[in-house]
């Protein structure tokens, strides 16, 4: 493999403001955000077929997380996988694609193990799939779980052979369990264990893999209906799949903190009690599946298209959006009020709101709801845009805030303005110097641009109500044409059809609008090299796509296209 590696990604601070922009500094924080979320999502989940797996016997009964890596994809996913390769730099060439892999798995192995050993070193005798468990209580954050790593092996003889010349110089000793040669250490206040049984490695927390010797491949939790029901979910073949017990998990971390039994209330009734994942290539594409069972309580949501993208300007490049916003918000609440553990909170909520006409005055006029990022030229905006299904109950709600701001402007420095536009006018509620809000002494205070001024803009009109950070995003909602819309995208109708177009819910990423528009941020100095250096690496990425489908099992489709 020659020596192309892949550059990391431009840092926030390299992206900095090539020219003034009122908006860019706030817009910044927000974008970078939302793709620091919906990334750290992706890499959480790409960690594998719909048939039970062999490796899953040998983990401990109290396994709440597993993931299985085929090393050996099932069906045609390995040559969906070596197509959507070939689609970056360095890929091209299919006949030099192992070597180039080979080579680069060279390199992080050697990286991990201190150059004790490579990934050339243990692929003759490595099997065709690899896991990793982890099980026992959660641990509280900060704290590590009883981990265990079980892969296939060809050849136990040689497989035996590298665990002493890599593995044993790192132990303190030796130890049997069960017949089974262990070589034995301690690391992070843990003991870790390896040893070779039958035709599988194991390594990991010493309790995990001693429990993983006594129950010789047949452990139960393989054949739980939890775990069964998981992987018939997920169907069809896949080059990984995943399996997460998030309310146990989440529970645990939250029985942990000062708040723990309101938080636990209020976050762990509305996780799944499993989720299970598979990750599968189309050549062009990349998926990831996550399923979980429906939630017992609450509304049941209905799939459908979009209302909102046909009123989203061309140069949207994030959309979320969530259907029947305002009974969704309604119906959490009521479920919060049910609960003891969080009926203060549901009521503290409900009277904050009451000099305003209560929740329901505002929930009961909302339709869809979209959180959307738009740019073009390096410029950025964004806001919210609200679909209406009650336009009076509407316009009298935000009057009454209105007003409601008015009466505190004086005393706070709050300036209200309004502007005809459109078929209605535009509220701005100028909020004034961010530094003063934040106070001067507040972290990163210091660093926001100087004679910025924090301005929220809304307007109701044509079925809509739009909220931007200032006005530009609310004028580019409102002047959207019919027929060039965000709806008429070749790129977002390909990404949506993919992920599913009838939909409780999604998220679009117009991964090469975004690409090009932070590139235009850059500095005159980095250009340069992003050029060189990032931008060929990026340019083959077309959308991110995500969409709910409501059922049961609930199914949220991640899809990344390329161009």
């Amino acid at each position: 493999m020659s020596d192309e590696t892949t550059p990391p990604a431009p840092t926030p601070a390299s992206l900095g403001p090539s020219r003034p922009s009122r908006r860019r500094w706030t817009l910044a924080l927000l974008v970078t955000g939302l793709i620091v979320a919906l990334s750290a999502g992706l890499l959480v989940l790409v960690s594998s077929a719909g048939a039970a797996s062999r490796l899953a016997g040998w983990v401990p009964a109290d396994t709440y997380g597993y993931a299985e890596l085929r090393l050996e994809p099932p069906g045609d996913q390995g040559r969906q996988a070596i197509d959507f390769l070939a689609r970056f730099p360095g890929f091209a060439d299919r006949s030099q694609l192992d070597a180039k892999l080979t080579d680069l798995l060279d390199r992080l192995a050697a990286d991990a193990t201190g150059g004790r050993s490579s990934y050339s070193a243990v692929k003759p005798w490595l099997g065709d799939a690899l896991a990793l468990a982890v099980s026992g209580p959660p641990p509280a954050p900060g704290q590590a779980g009883a981990s265990l790593v079980v892969a296939a092996i060809r050849d136990p003889a040689a497989a035996r052979r590298w665990l002493d010349s890599t593995v044993g110089s790192a132990g303190t000793g030796n130890a049997t369990h069960g017949g089974v040669e262990l070589i034995v250490g301690t690391a992070g206040g843990q003991t870790w264990a390896a040893g070779v049984v039958d035709t599988v490695l194991l390594a990991g927390e010493r309790g995990a893999v001693e429990a993983a010797i006594d129950n010789g491949g047949r452990g139960p939790f393989g054949s739980s209906p939890s775990f069964r029901a998981a992987l018939a979910s997920l169907g069809g073949d896949s080059l990984a799949v995943a399996y997460l017990e998030p309310r146990r998990v989440v529970g645990a971390a939250l029985g942990a903190l000062p708040a723990g039994p309101a938080l636990d209330g209020i976050l762990t009734n509305e996780l799944p009690a499993w989720t299970g994942l598979a990750v599968r290539a189309h050549g062009d594409a990349l998926e990831v599946l996550l399923t979980s069972p429906a939630l017992e309580s609450g509304r049941a949501a209905t799939n459908r298209p979009s209302t909102l993208v046909s009123r989203l300007p061309a140069t949207t490049l994030v959309a979320a959006e969530a259907h029947d916003l305002g009974l969704a918000i309604g119906d959490l609440v009521k479920r919060l009020g049910a609960d003891p553990r969080t009926a203060d909170a549901a009521k503290q909520l409900e009277l904050a709101l009451g000099t305003l006409g209560g929740l329901d005055s505002f929930t009961a006029w909302m339709g869809d709801g979209a959180l959307v990022v738009t740019g073009q030229g390096g410029m950025l905006d964004g806001g919210l845009v609200v679909s209406v299904v009650d336009e009076a109950a509407a316009a009298a709600r935000l009057a009454s805030l209105r007003s409601l701001l008015s009466l505190a402007g004086g005393v706070a420095g709050i300036e209200i303005r309004d502007e005809p536009y459109g078929a209605g006018r535009i509220t701005s509620i100028d909020l004034g110097d961010p530094r003063r809000l934040l106070g001067g002494a507040a972290p990163g205070a210091g660093r926001l641009p100087a004679g910025e001024r924090l301005v929220f803009a809304w307007t109701l009109q044509q079925g809509v109500f739009v909220l931007g950070l200032g006005d530009p995003f609310v004028k580019q909602v409102i002047d959207t044409p019919a027929g060039m819309s965000l709806a008429e995208s070749p790129r977002y109708r390909d990404a949506i059809e993919r992920a599913g177009s009838a939909n409780a819910g999604q998220i679009y990423v117009d991964l090469g609008g975004l690409i090009e528009s932070s590139a235009a941020l850059l500095p005159a100095a980095e250009r340069a090299r992003y050029e060189q250096e990032v931008r060929p690496f990026l340019e083959p990425l077309g959308a991110l796509t995500a969409a709910g489908l409501a059922g049961d099992p609930i199914r949220v489709r991640f899809i990344v296209t390329t161009k």
